[in-house]
């Protein structure tokens, strides 16, 4: 995106752009997988202050780490579902209540988004030169 800064492209995807964009949408979007690992990673904790030990349970390590807008929106989740509480001393861990992440208001958003993303790259093989180009700030804006 840096180096495109000003410019215009054109898309024309293949199979490999497509099946990468669709991995990458589902990394940024796909919000169960994170919650999971995020959970395991925080249960026992009772109260997680804010730092840098709060922030590794949260990113994971170095080799693999999470998608932070990822953790954000599974912290969101967590919290309106009243598994976490979040505020300015850290992440307060609550007993499970039985809610569903699938029900968090953010999850749902996050869902909606992953389904609009599917279908844009779903026609990204009817693509080609001959259709307008498309401004790099714009590509941000819908990526």
């Amino acid at each position: 995106q840096a180096h495109a800064a000003g410019r215009w492209l054109h898309l024309l995807w293949g199979d490999e752009e497509t099946a990468f964009a669709l991995k990458v949408a589902e990394r940024r979007w796909e919000l169960r997988p994170v919650a999971a690992e995020i959970w395991r990673a925080l249960d026992g904790a009772g109260h997680a202050p804010w730092g840098d030990q709060l922030d590794e349970l949260l990113l994971g390590g170095s080799d693999s780490m999470r998608p932070p807008a990822t953790v954000a929106a599974v912290v969101q989740a967590l919290a309106q579902i009243g598994l976490l509480h979040v505020d300015a001393t850290g992440i307060h861990v609550l007993p499970a209540t039985g809610a569903r992440l699938d029900d968090a208001p953010g999850a749902i958003a996050s869902r909606n988004r992953l389904d609009q993303v599917r279908a844009f790259i779903a026609q990204a093989n009817a693509l080609s030169f001959a259709g307008s180009a498309v401004s790099c700030d714009d590509a941000r804006a819908i990526g």
